[in-house]
């Protein structure tokens, strides 16, 4: 590995000799430094200049080089590195990579605690029991980039440089009132479990994704752990509102083998209910919740949504102008179809073969879309995004969850700021907020990082407008922030500073994250208000 960068690129000697460390438990630690200081570069980009090692007896830690001199090349090449990974988590940051240092000795764990470690960002829990099986399952991971989370949202942002990919113990949320023990069982992405007690709530660590028996598993299990530990019953059991997860299911036969009542919560209003949990705030707030997809009240999936809430109850506002999603669930996998949808609903639907004509499905596609066959509606801001980067050319097809939305935070942060579309949006009486003149504009737009930086400037000044006068309308001074879209740093720097400039105060998470694995929380703290209420 490279001394000065700890890159791994190479091998370099001193003089022609390897210099070994003392033995040290776990084995032996082995560096290099090229043969008579000469500089040298790496792939990656940096370059590294010679090094003087001056001269010395021999026989001490290298042939020609004093023990002192040695000490004070150590100190400068460990100087060097810690400047190198300082601006190299700024950068991974800055592109919502995760990153593990993983310099160690053979046999220290490298490989198990990697494997684990994508097991966890991805919501599965493979079983390692030695290297090769480590190494095997590592077999399918693309080495070319580091895996992304398995939901819309990411789990790294910038911002207070607060990171929260990998728990090892549960979260203890201090509530701002006691009461009667509360299981929530969290929603189907990124699954947590909360139980509380007393005036606590207890989250668990990731359970991940419940689409697979292993995480279904983990799940029963973590419920039996926190309420041993805890030394609690429950007496009250809360679940999201889709009758088909595995949470919800859980939920329900968890309470009817004890005779519990049982709370369905919403999906958006646990987003919201969970950052009310951190704040300790028990009146009334506006919350504005953006994500992917959860099942709405009325029946269809929402993801855009203005809420109303206070104690137990919430009244949907508004929510963004619904999209189709030709194809269902599909749609959110293939950003062209977003945009597709976008172009049938702007009167260009004879556009749509002809843009996507590397697709084979893009003529059914437009079949379907002119027909309403397969294209249930959604007002989720997660497939907006989609929309978007499917019009500007920059993501057809997502290789992963949410690579679509990255890449245009990407070119959007290369670009640099720009000012909102003039009349990029409209405001309904009914509450709507529709984005359709912005997409009209994208879908003309040859640049693709003013695109991405119009949409995010546009998008940003179009739902703090509609915040606003929700705020007037209702008086109300707090909102809450919550849904996976938040991670998205532009969209969350940029709205926060419009609604804070217009005296609003903004409330966001601050133990647990924006995403799904907020949402257990959320569903205990709706719990626990109702039983307040004497609602259960």
């Amino acid at each position: 590995m490279c001394m000065t960068c700890g890159c791994g690129i190479g091998q370099t000697l001193i003089a022609g000799h390897a210099i070994q460390r003392p033995r040290k438990p776990g084995g032996e630690m082995h560096y290099r430094v090229r043969e008579e200081g000469a500089a040298h570069a790496h792939p990656h980009g940096h370059t590294h200049d010679p090094i003087d090692f001056g001269t010395g007896p021999a026989g001490t830690h290298a042939p020609g080089m004093s023990q002192a001199r040695m000490v004070k090349i150590e100190r400068d090449i460990l100087a060097k590195n810690n400047g190198y990974a300082d601006q190299n988590r700024r950068y991974l940051s800055a592109h919502s990579i995760f990153a593990l240092n993983l310099v160690s000795s053979p046999g220290s764990g490298k490989t198990t605690l990697l494997v684990r470690t994508i097991a966890a960002l991805n919501g599965a829990h493979p079983h390692l029991g030695n290297q090769r099986r480590g190494n095997a399952a590592m077999a399918g991971v693309d080495q070319g980039r580091l895996p992304q989370c398995s939901c819309r949202e990411n789990p790294l942002s910038r911002r207070r440089e607060r990171v929260r990919v990998v728990e090892k113990s549960d979260t203890v949320i201090a509530l701002p009132f006691s009461g009667p023990p509360v299981l929530a069982c969290g929603a189907w992405l990124k699954n947590t479990v909360c139980v509380t007690r007393g005036s606590e709530a207890h989250v668990s660590q990731l359970i991940g994704d419940l689409d697979s028996a292993e995480a279904r598993t983990m799940l029963d299990a973590t419920v039996a752990r926190l309420c041993n530990s805890l030394e609690v019953q429950p007496e009250i059991v809360a679940h999201d509102l889709h009758p088909d997860f595995y949470s919800t299911r859980f939920a329900q036969a968890y309470a009817a083998q004890r005779g519990l009542p049982l709370v369905a919560v919403q999906h958006h209003h646990a987003h919201i209910a969970a950052v009310c949990a951190e704040h300790h705030v028990t009146g009334a707030v506006l919350g504005l919740a953006l994500d992917g997809v959860g099942l709405g009240s009325d029946g269809t999936p929402w993801g855009g949504e203005l809420l109303y809430a206070e104690g137990a109850e919430f009244e949907r506002l508004g929510h963004l102008a619904p999209l189709r999603l030709p194809g269902g669930d599909r749609a959110a996998r293939e950003p062209w179809r977003m945009a597709a949808a976008v172009l049938f609903q702007l009167g260009r639907g004879d556009e749509i073969a002809r843009r996507f004509s590397d697709q084979p499905g893009a003529q059914t596609v437009a079949a379907m879309l002119q027909r309403n066959l397969n294209c249930p509606i959604t007002s989720s801001t997660g497939r907006l995004f989609d929309a978007a980067a499917g019009l500007l050319g920059v993501n057809e097809i997502q290789a992963f969850e949410a690579q679509a939305a990255v890449r245009l935070q990407e070119l959007a942060q290369r670009h640099g700021q720009v000012a909102p579309l003039e009349g990029g949006y409209r405001i309904a009486e009914s509450g709507v907020l529709d984005f359709s003149p912005l997409l009209a504009a994208l879908a003309d737009c040859r640049d693709a990082g003013h695109g991405a930086a119009l949409f995010h400037a546009t998008l940003a000044a179009g739902l703090a407008e509609w915040v606003e006068h929700a705020a007037h309308r209702h008086s109300i001074a707090d909102v809450a922030l919550g849904g996976g879209c938040f991670h998205n740093d532009i969209l969350l720097r940029s709205l926060s500073g419009r609604l804070a400039a217009q005296g609003l105060r903004v409330l966001t998470w601050q133990r647990m994250q924006p995403n799904d694995s907020a949402i257990s929380l959320g569903q205990a703290w709706v719990a626990a208000r109702k039983s307040r209420e004497g609602l259960v």
